[in-house]
Formats: structure tokens, C-alpha cells, sequence
């Protein structure tokens, strides 16, 4: 937001996070009963996407040059574009776990082996990225590791599926395959 709102919209989003990040990370996860012992979903996840959002209401033609207004500034369909966004972003993250399920579920892969499988596809991605992703699958208790002895340095970490995160990628599978046929009888 900062390259495209005045201090006015950075002040009202930080206010709106600040008060929608609490909530989420108190009351949300209280409700949902989800785990998230540093709240990275209740700050990170709603608030980036309220942020998000926000953007789109508050940026300035001002600020960010031309053409690049949101809805205080005349352009309503900002919000929307703002909106799509967030929305492919979390329609990514989704597709990227059940790849990842996937990659471990065919065998017990240490982290080289799964980005070596993802380099090829378009879903290549780095450590950087993958280690978090790993992070949250095992405290939701979708996978866990067992350390390996290696000839070649120290012990690796080889990961494998739980029961719990094979039932998961059973459900996805299948609701993927419906996705597919629904998109398929939609073209007919």
C-alpha cells in the first residue's frame, strides 16, 4: 500500500488491520479452533488480505501515477481487481500443498528431492519457500519426519505422510477431480 495511498489510507488500513489482525488472532482461532501458536494466519493471512483489499479503496493516482487510483479516487473496479487477486493467491497456496502432499505421499523425499520433482513444473519454488510450507504441514499433523543418516554430512531430514495427511490428500484429490469434471461440462 505504501506506493499507492496517502498517509490518510495507510493511517485508516492500519487502524482496520490492526483491529481485524486482533480479532482474528483471538476470537478467530478461538472459534475455528484452529493452531497457530505465533498467529502468522490471524496477522499475516487476514490481515494482508483486509490490506489487500484496502489498497484497492484507498490508493491515490497522487501517489501511485497514473492510472493507478482506487476507490476514493474514482476507480471502484480497483477493489475487485484487488479482491481477484487475493483470492488466485489463496487458489495458489491450495494447489501448491496438495502438489506437495502429493511429491511426499510417493515416497519418504528429503527437501532436495522435492524441489528437484517441482523445478520442471510450474511450480517450482526454493527452500525459502518450502520449509514454511513444511512447517505448517506438520503442525497441522499432515506429515511428519524421521532423521536420516547421511555418508555425505550431517543427518537429513526425510519427510513423509501421516494417516491424517493421506486422508487430506484423498480429499483433495477427489474434490480436484470433481473441480476438473465440473470445468470440463462446463465447456460442452
Amino acid at each position: 500500500a505504501s506506493g499507492f495511498v496517502n498517509p490518510t489510507g495507510a493511517l485508516a488500513i492500519g487502524i482496520a488491520a490492526g483491529v481485524v489482525c486482533f480479532w482474528s488472532a483471538t476470537s478467530l482461532k478461538k472459534a475455528l479452533g484452529y493452531d497457530d501458536s505465533l498467529d502468522a494466519f490471524g496477522v499475516h493471512g487476514v490481515g494482508g488480505f483486509l490490506g489487500a483489499i484496502l489498497t484497492g479503496v484507498f490508493a491515490v493516482e497522487a501517489i501511485g501515477g497514473d492510472g493507478k487510483k482506487g476507490l476514493i479516487d474514482g476507480n471502484a473496479g480497483q477493489v475487485l481487481t484487488q479482491l481477484w487477486g487475493c483470492l488466485v493467491t489463496m487458489a495458489w497456496c491450495a494447489v501448491v500443498t496438495f502438489i506437495i502432499l502429493k511429491v511426499i505421499d510417493a515416497d519418504r523425499v528429503y527437501v532436495a528431492d522435492i524441489l528437484t520433482r517441482l523445478a520442471a513444473t510450474p511450480f517450482a519454488t526454493q527452500e525459502g519457500t518450502l520449509y514454511p510450507l513444511l512447517s505448517k504441514l506438520r503442525r497441522e499433523e499432515l506429515l511428519d519426519y524421521d532423521w536420516v543418516e547421511s555418508d555425505q554430512g550431517p543427518p537429513r531430514k526425510y519427510y513423509k505422510l501421516t494417516d491424517k495427511g493421506s486422508a487430506r490428500l484423498d480429499d483433495l484429490a477427489a474434490y480436484w477431480a470433481q473441480l476438473n469434471t465440473t470445468l470440463e461440462n462446463l465447456g460442452r
